[in-house]
């Protein structure tokens, strides 16, 4: 890896990679792991090309961290547990971080109904036995101090407004997907790998491995002639099921989505309640704290 800072990038994601062996390898040795579902997951895309002073990359999804773009809200996750019916996939079902909850309550032999006053749905059905997700749409963000709102339903991806004034309304690599070879040995000696088949359930052959790498993989075709997204100018709509990459601005296209989309989003504008920020306390600097 040729730039330091991707080199410092992977170095830590290979400690972090090591520390999920060590804890599956304890959740076996304490004979739980059979009992166990377990979920790594994000909470929003990488910050990427130097985005607070970080490398990580969103390739090929537009965007970083901090933008509506799908680089920045789009999210990666993996589900692993005996508990799986549908296993193994790549999933496509629309879910939102919210959902956790509700979720994994449900898998754990709880009754999601239960939980009073919250916006997360259960999802435990639709990824344990790849049934329709009962998530339809899903709010982004509306932030109405920086003048911007996104909303989701279906294919549709409606967005207003942009952040730092456009800075990263762009596509960052590196792509992350040259210059190595990638090593099915080297997953089968894993401490994580030796562990599954330590309780019976050794990973799958290698065509479906690579497979799976191949189903989760996002490969985006630019349009001959993609109409271009100005968010300092304009609102944009995206069909991000046929344009993750959000090449092609379809806003002079389909006005009746449109109008479907933004009445979403006054709908949730409705609702909301004052943000609960404040202002940077200089008492809090961890100078003045042992």
């Amino acid at each position: 890896i040729k730039d330091e800072n991707r080199r410092k990038f992977a170095g830590m994601l290979y400690k972090l990679d090591e520390s999920v062996g060590i804890v599956v390898d304890a959740l076996k040795t304490a004979g739980m792991l059979q009992d166990s579902v377990i979920v790594f997951t994000t909470d929003n895309g990488g910050p990427a090309a130097g985005f607070n002073q970080n490398h990580a990359s969103n390739w090929p999804l537009k965007g970083t961290k901090d933008t509506l773009w799908e680089g920045g809200v789009r999210g990666a996750a993996f589900v692993w547990s005996p508990l799986l019916k549908s296993a193994p996939r790549v999933s496509t079902q629309m879910m939102n971080i919210q959902d956790w909850l509700p979720t994994l309550y449900s898998a754990a032999g709880g009754n999601s109904n239960d939980i009073e006053g919250i916006d997360g749905m259960d999802m435990w059905t639709a990824l344990s036995r790849n049934k329709p997700s009962p998530r339809t749409l899903m709010l982004h963000n509306i932030d109405e101090d920086r003048f911007i709102s996104a909303v989701r339903v279906g294919d549709w991806k409606l967005m207003k407004g942009t952040t730092y004034g456009g800075a990263w309304d762009n596509w960052f690599g590196p792509t992350g997907r040259s210059g190595y070879n990638y090593s099915i040995e080297d997953v089968r000696s894993s401490r994580v790998s030796k562990s599954l088949s330590d309780i019976g359930m050794p990973l799958h052959q290698d065509k479906v491995l690579l497979n799976l790498r191949s189903d989760a993989t996002i490969n985006c075709v630019r349009p001959d002639k993609p109409e271009p997204c100005n968010l300092l100018q304009e609102v944009c709509l995206f069909n991000v099921t046929g344009d993750p990459c959000e090449f092609d601005n379809l806003i002079f296209k389909f006005p009746d989505v449109i109008r479907t989309l933004d009445d979403t989003i006054e709908l949730f504008r409705s609702t909301l309640v004052p943000p609960r920020n404040k202002p940077i306390d200089p008492r809090a600097d961890p100078k003045y704290w042992d």
